[in-house]
């Protein structure tokens, strides 16, 4: 989690936590600013250390992963780079709590974020960026208080699909098809604080009924990708259920729709099929949410391609190529 550290002489400060292997062990009000030496050049930046603990900017964190990493206590200084020898690879790393596929290790490493896996949502996440919540049978209203401190703190969080149901404490949202009775809404509100949206919903594309469902980007280049307003990201009229959200507070930014210009049963008086969030980003506290409806199908590779800039901003606060 990303932390906001205050310190005599200095403005509160927003850092990423980075807990060394060599701590020193020195009391916990211990707390100085120190220089920050990369691959042999001395840093602007500052990183303060707290009880032997150094903790370095957020805006060096995409600059520093997979580095090697070491205070030099004697000299009172970071070493990153070659020079480190002895420290701690890899910053904050992602983590991914999963339960066999889909699984996104090569996703997160080819942005140069290190990842880790889980099975469940481990009590402690001060040592993790991001967490990507892929396994609904891991989430629960149990653990909704604890992700919502963690992005609060500074956090990233990314979910997809029905996961926000599980942590509001549901399993389905109302289905939005009319060749049948439709189920209650799904209210989020024990969650819609923090993760932005109040109500969600299922589409079920059933033999037609709704012809085309789209998911089409709002954002042009959402979060440095390369993909471009009003592109279709999937086109799809087949029997599957898709998950969709309404109702975004005003600070959410929604990255792309549902849509659909027709639809057969509709009641009287309907042609048209609105628009639902199909992917927004929501800052809440330090750290931010990223949910994305679908984020994958091997015949729309855009779907992945923003799923991934939507991870990298959330476990960065930055764009894609913007390091």
């Amino acid at each position: 989690m990303y932390r906001a550290v205050g310190n005599k002489g200095f403005a509160v400060l927003v850092l990423v936590c980075m807990v060394l292997a060599t701590a020193i062990g020195c009391a916990a009000a211990d707390t100085k600013m120190v220089s920050i030496v990369i691959d042999g050049e001395t840093s602007a930046e500052k990183a303060v250390v707290i009880g032997g603990d150094a903790y370095l900017p957020l805006s060096l964190l995409s600059k520093l992963q997979g580095k090697v990493v070491k205070y030099d206590a004697q000299n009172e200084r970071v070493i990153v780079g070659a020079e480190a020898t002895g420290g701690t690879e890899n910053i904050k790393p992602v983590l991914e709590v999963t339960m066999g596929d889909p699984e996104y290790n090569q996703l997160i490493e080819g942005m140069g974020l290190s990842a880790r896996k889980e099975t469940a949502v481990p009590e402690k996440l001060e040592f993790y960026s991001c967490i990507i919540l892929n396994n609904d049978n891991a989430v629960s209203p149990k653990i909704a208080q604890r992700l919502k401190s963690f992005v609060e703190k500074g956090g990233g969080l990314v979910m997809h699909g029905e996961t926000p149901l599980r942590l509001a404490g549901t399993e389905q949202g109302k289905q939005v098809w009319w060749a049948g009775t439709a189920s209650d809404d799904v209210n989020l509100s024990s969650i819609a604080d923090w993760f932005g949206c109040t109500t969600s919903y299922t589409v079920q594309v059933n033999g037609g009924s709704l012809l085309p469902i789209t998911m089409t980007s709002k954002a042009s280049k959402p979060f440095g990708s390369d993909i471009a307003r009003n592109t279709w990201l999937i086109k799809h009229k087949g029997d599957t259920n898709y998950s969709m959200l309404a109702d975004p507070d005003e600070f959410c930014e929604v990255i792309a729709l549902w849509s659909s210009d027709t639809k057969a049963g509709v009641p009287s008086g309907e042609d048209k099929w609105p628009p639902w969030v199909a992917a927004f980003i929501h800052p809440y506290g330090k750290g931010h949410i990223y949910w994305q409806s679908v984020v994958y199908d091997a015949n729309y590779p855009k779907l992945a391609e923003l799923f991934r800039a939507g991870i990298y901003r959330a476990a960065t606060g930055m764009n894609l190529g913007a390091r």
